[in-house]
């Protein structure tokens, strides 16, 4: 190791003396003496330091600019003369260059080391080599602050997958600090964190007071490496002795219990903390003395003494970004394999390129905070080898753990783009929580309650607080306790769980219960309710229930439901942004919608303020400066507000009826009577709608015509273009995939078309039209969904379920059955992959169950024959083949059919037979279901429709096998095999049904023939990417029916390090239960020789499964 140290020697009565340089390299050392005192750095510009990094961002405008440019040359200026004092000129200063030119800067360790205030208090950071222009701190392997002569050598944290770094984050804000700002890093950092495929075991500490702290460090088995204090900090003067560094923690009341340096240097020095980082205030800051007690007082400097290896604190009172920018970047090189003193020289680096900030304003500013990190330290840690192989993910808070843990919550709003701030609202739910209450966070439309909810409840679960998270949204859905426990219960143990057992669980379980838009819950102006009263008593009787275990509950409500005794309820004002939240938010706005704010516009800073924070308004008028001045929207506006909401602050309901009326004025007259026909739209509009309101039918089938003909408008030429103004206008927000409609927004419009005069017949004749399209639009999303299974969108469609099936069930008794069949199949595929298809089932039971198959018409009309065999094939493949109506209906109906060669010909005999064909396989009736496939293949071969040919072949010898006819199987097996044009079928249907011969052969004992044909599958050059996995699956299979234990093991172990390396996620159960099969016949020792043998590095099922349970 290299070491440049920077030695302080002082006179023999502590006052300032010379400054030793001392370059060790192996056994060659040089040291020189130089005369550094008095120190180049002034008072004023020690005062400008502090005004740059802690005012000079929040009011960048105006001479502040210039005053922040010189303060940025100063830094520059002052850094040389630091660089020119101490290495000064001549002989010494080249000797010292031409050595560190020689052993290369990068690779030196710089330490400064001191026992006095007065020595720390300079800004070495920002010391400049001498004719260089090159900063010393940003340029070594290490820049470390430190007492003389104890700094010591690297030292390798002992880490594994029982022992992973553990970092414990201590977020305190006592309630009776309210008037310092409420600022918090912890949460991005923490965020980050998640994101590292190193082993990291995160935790936040709760609740925030000393003795929670001096439990969670006396736990011996899984002793905390990092602790990482996000909160207030001070310097405090006594009446005798040193000021003393304080930390704020909360007491069980919540309020202030400060904490000194040497009380918490020897509770976490003496229980093994390696490392503590200080996002606080005056973390680094010491009182301006000679004397070594000033040292040892101090926070930074005193945990050192205490026997803490390493400490980064701010020198200032920072800005979030910095603090945020800073332990982000260290965290990331911590986890990249470097130690603690180059991943601070590293992030200061990454600050220092990064010398334009956009912050807080939408304009690119030039901000030198780099200098704000300090490092003390003993000695230098590294955590991970850069060698070292990462360990295999077992962070039981991992990214992705934490989103299976989230459940019905929306995946655009679990995303941090976007929402900003909320520190106080985040606080004061968990105190909440502490005192085992009901945290209701109130506050009016569009304040941003759900955003928080979704961010709370994803922090929460992250940060260990609750195991799993269920959100249950009242506007779409009237939750009583019986349906949220019947989720909670499906989720937890499956369709089998009882109610008392779902409730054991909520009670002995860390759960988050998250019940927003709750409002509707008692109707929102004059509306009914969506629960009765009865219901209400039965919902806050569960509530407490819960409550009084480990289940927390979050309600979120423009309201303050008076309803709930105050007993019950911690109640979480949600207002606007505090200042700097607004600002910051208020610059991304303007960045996004392609804007800057001009430099020193006072009549912007006056809308934000005027604003008050609100995210909604702030999100729809600031991109109104495109077109219009900041003036003149605060005039305009502000008469809105003087008109709907008599003036008063945004803070409050009316406001949105001000946003919308000013929106309104700026939409085109002819787009008007558009929105308010869709003033009964609530919840998500997907990007589907617009192309259905565009999609070209027939003449006779224009609904799109019929629509804007009912309206006496014009149509627009794309309808897409009509939605983005009500975007603009506030009535909608864009979201991936479709807008989200402001709860909000269907009263005003719908109090704009009784404006316009609209009858009950005109309603009536729209909302036809609309049932059209929206169906339309149905239709158009489940081809999508067909195409992308996996589709982001699918818990959005989910919202819509109530509108589209009343727009369904109008159609089916519209008799517009054309539509109808058209929609309802695929509907079907959605909502199971939803896993809300028993609503499918309710709605062709109610479609179904009413038909009286003694009058139909015969012939059927096509249309409504498709409808009907479709729907009941859908509601055979949601409830099986029990005795329902529907089903037992449709067989009586089309049992005598089928079996008539005059309706083979027929539009709808196919699903028919589909329908048969589904019945007989669910009921077992395989001599049935083998007529039905008999009269298939027959129709097939008269069209000569290969691919159907050879369904039905494979369905014949499905039925053959079950009815133990081995012989009938194999027959229809060589057909398959030998007979058929594949060249006349689609790519994938060869490799499809020669699987599921070898699948038959493997059951029946044929191994052999199965594993051949395997090999013949795997040649196939049509065979489809997902075919392998498949077949290597089987394979393994095959040899573990043989005993052929190591060769099977060969094949699992290939796949299995496939899915840890993220393919195949679908089979991880199935190959995961087959190698703990494997391990159970090996035995352990043996499985462990071979597995390691061929997967070196990559954690077994049994380690990663137990490690998850």
């Amino acid at each position: 190791m290299v070491k440049l140290s920077l030695i302080d020697k002082p006179e023999k009565n502590g006052e300032s003396g010379e400054v030793e340089i001392r370059l060790v390299s192996g056994d060659d050392t040089f040291a020189y003496p130089v005369k550094y005192y008095p120190s180049p750095i002034t008072d004023d510009f020690r005062k400008e330091l502090q005004w740059y990094f802690e005012e000079y961002l929040l009011h960048p405008y105006g001479k502040n600019i210039e005053r922040a440019k010189k303060a940025a040359s100063d830094i520059k200026k002052f850094g040389k003369e630091m660089g020119q004092r101490l290495f000064g000129e001549g002989r010494v200063r080249d000797v010292i260059l031409e050595k560190l030119d020689r052993l290369k800067l990068q690779n030196v360790l710089v330490t400064l080391e001191s026992t006095r205030p007065e020595f720390f208090q300079e800004p070495w950071e920002i010391l400049l080599l001498p004719e260089r222009d090159q900063c010393l701190s940003t340029s070594c392997s290490g820049f470390v602050r430190s007492l003389p002569e104890k700094f010591k050598p690297e030292t390798q944290l002992q880490l594994g997958k029982e022992n992973p770094l553990r970092v414990l984050m201590v977020i305190s804000r006592p309630s009776d600090l309210s008037n310092l700002p409420f600022r918090a890093t912890a949460r991005g950092v923490f965020q980050k964190l998640l994101e590292f495929e190193r082993s990291v075991e995160i935790e936040v500490l709760r609740p925030p007071t000393w003795e929670a702290l001096r439990k969670r460090l006396n736990n011996e088995v899984k002793p905390v490496h990092i602790l990482h204090f996000d909160g207030h900090g001070d310097l405090q003067s006594q009446e005798e002795g040193p000021a003393l560094g304080v930390l704020a923690f909360e007491d069980d009341s919540g309020k202030t219990d400060c904490r000194d340096t040497e009380s918490l240097a020897q509770l976490a020095g003496g229980q093994g903390v390696e490392m503590v980082f200080l996002d606080s205030c005056r973390g680094a800051a010491m009182e301006n003395s000679h004397h070594s007690e000033s040292l040892q007082a101090a926070m930074a400097t005193g945990l050192i003494h205490g026997g803490i290896k390493g400490v980064v604190a701010m020198t200032w009172t920072s800005y979030t970004f910095t603090t945020s920018e800073c332990f982000e970047s260290v965290y990331a090189n911590i986890a990249e394999g470097k130690s603690l003193a180059r991943a601070v020289v590293e992030s200061r680096q990454a600050m220092k390129l990064a010398d334009r900030k956009s912050v807080l304003t939408s304009r690119e500013l030039e901000f030198h905070d780099w200098p704000v990190p300090v490092h003390y330290g003993l000695r230098d840690i590294r955590a991970f080898s850069d060698k070292q192989e990462t360990l295999p993910l077992i962070k039981t808070n991992a990214y992705g753990e934490v989103r299976k843990n989230l459940i019905s919550f929306r995946d655009e709003l679990l995303e941090a783009r976007g929402f900003f701030g909320r520190d106080r609202e985040f606080h004061a739910i968990e105190s909440a929580f502490r005192k085992g209450r009901i945290a209701l966070a109130h506050g009016y439309a569009g304040i941003g309650k759900t955003h928080l909810s979704h961010q709370f409840a994803s922090w929460y679960v992250a940060s260990l607080g609750a195991e799993k998270a269920f959100y249950f949204n009242y506007e779409s859905e009237a939750w009583d306790k019986d349906r949220i426990v019947q989720l909670i219960g499906r989720t937890l143990d499956g369709d089998g769980a009882g109610i008392r057992s779902t409730m054991d669980k909520l009670l002995h379980q860390r759960f988050l219960l998250v019940l927003d838009n709750f409002e509707t819950v008692t109707g929102l102006g004059g509306t009914e309710g969506s629960l009765a009263d009865k219901e209400r008593t039965g919902l806050l009787e569960f509530l407490r229930e819960a409550g009084r275990g480990r289940t927390r509950v979050l309600i979120g409500s423009r309201g303050r439901e008076e309803w709930i005794p105050n007993d019950d309820v911690y109640y979480v004002d949600v207002k606007g942004l505090t200042d700097q939240e607004r600002r910051e938010f208020g610059a991304v706005v303007l960045k996004e919608s392609g804007l800057e704010e001009k430099e020193g516009d006072q009549e912007h800073i006056k809308l934000l303020d005027y604003l008050e924070g609100h995210p909604y308004l702030t999100q729809k008028l600031l991109p109104r400066l495109r077109e219009c001045s900041a003036k003149e929207i605060l005039e305009e506006f502000g008469r809105e507000m003087d008109s709907q909401a008599k003036g008063g602050s945004v803070l409050q309901a009316d406001s949105m009826f001000a946003l919308f009326e000013f929106g309104w004025k700026r939409l085109p007259q002819e787009w008007r009577p558009i929105f308010c026909a869709l003033a009964d739209l609530k919840g998500f509009i997907t990007d589907a709608l617009p192309v259905a309101f565009d999609t070209k039918e027939e003449e006779e089938a224009d609904w799109s015509r019929e629509f804007f003909e009912a309206l006496n408008v014009p149509k627009p030429e794309y309808m897409e273009e009509v939605f983005k103004a009500g975007e603009k206008a506030g009535f909608y927000v864009r979201q991936p995939l479709g807008w989200e409609v402001h709860p909000a927004g269907p009263q005003y419009l719908a109090a704009k078309r009784k404006e316009l005069g609209w009858t009950e017949e005109k309603r009536d004749q729209i909302g036809l039209c609309l049932s059209k399209i929206y169906c339309e639009e149905l239709a158009i999303l489940c081809n999508y969904f067909m195409k992308n299974a996996q589709s982001p969108l699918l818990p959005r469609v989910g919202q819509n379920q109530t509108r589209w099936r009343g727009y369904l069930e109008h159609l089916w008794h519209q008799k517009e059955y054309n539509i109808f069949s058209r929609t309802v199949p695929r509907f079907g595929l959605i909502l199971q992959s939803l896993g809300i298809a028993d609503w499918l089932y309710e709605m062709c039971s109610r479609l179904i169950q009413d038909l009286d198959i003694s009058h139909l018409p015969s012939p059927l009309p096509p249309d409504f024959a498709k409808a009907w065999l479709l729907a009941a094939k859908n509601a055979i493949d949601v409830k099986g083949a029990s005795d329902t109506t529907v089903i037992l209906r449709t067989v009586q109906y089309w049992r005598d059919w089928i079996q008539s060669p005059d309706n083979e010909d027929t539009s709808y005999f196919n699903d028919a037979l589909k329908f048969f064909g589904a019945y007989y396989s669910r009921t077992k009736n395989w001599n049935k279901k083998k007529e039905i496939s008999l009269i298939s293949l027959s129709h097939n071969k008269k069209k000569q429709f290969y691919m159907g040919i050879l369904s039905d072949l494979d369905s014949l010898a499905i039925c053959e096998q079950n009815l133990e006819n081995v012989e009938e199987c194999r027959k229809y097996e060589n057909i398959i095999l030998n007979e058929i044009p594949y060249e006349k079928t689609s790519a994938g249907m060869k490799p499809r049904l020669f699987l599921n011969v070898a699948t038959r052969r493997m059951i029946r004992g044929e191994f052999e023939e199965a594993l051949s044909l395997l090999e013949e599958l795997k040649e196939l050059p049509d065979a489809k990417s997902g075919v392998p996995i498949h077949v290597l699956a089987m394979e393994a299979r095959i040899y573990f029916l043989q005993s052929k234990f190591e060769k099977a093991m060969e094949i699992s172990t290939g796949l299995w390090q496939d899915i840890v390396n993220g393919k195949h996620q679908l089979f991880m159960e199935e190959i995961a239960g087959h190698l703990m099969e494997l391990e159970a016949k090996l035995g352990h020792k043996k499985f462990t020789e071979i597995y390691q043998r061929i997967a070196p590095g990559v954690a077994p099922p049994s380690a990663v499964f137990s490690k998850q349970k």
